[in-house]
């Protein structure tokens, strides 16, 4: 049986880091950083790191976080439920 990998599960959160995002998505950093403030998504910088809040995503960009949604209910992610 194949081991999870737990930097690809979805988990409750109230805000994710661009790099465990792009990482979900399969998509690189720097393409989603540019994807997030085309759209006018809010960014927390902690030091080097920036991070999305949650609600931000499913306000202005509900396409990604449908996209999201589905990628964590097909890896079978138990709290789906819980997020999506």
């Amino acid at each position: 049986m194949p081991r999870k990998n737990p930097q690809s599960t979805l988990q409750a959160r109230a805000f994710y880091s661009i790099t465990a995002l792009a990482r979900i998505g399969n998509v690189n950093t720097y393409t989603l950083r540019r994807l997030l403030r085309a759209n006018g998504v809010t960014l927390l910088r902690a030091q080097r790191v920036l991070f999305v809040p949650v609600t931000e995503i499913q306000a202005k960009i509900p396409p990604l976080w449908e996209s999201i949604c589905l990628v964590a209910e097909l890896r079978g992610d138990p709290m789906r439920d819980e997020v999506c």
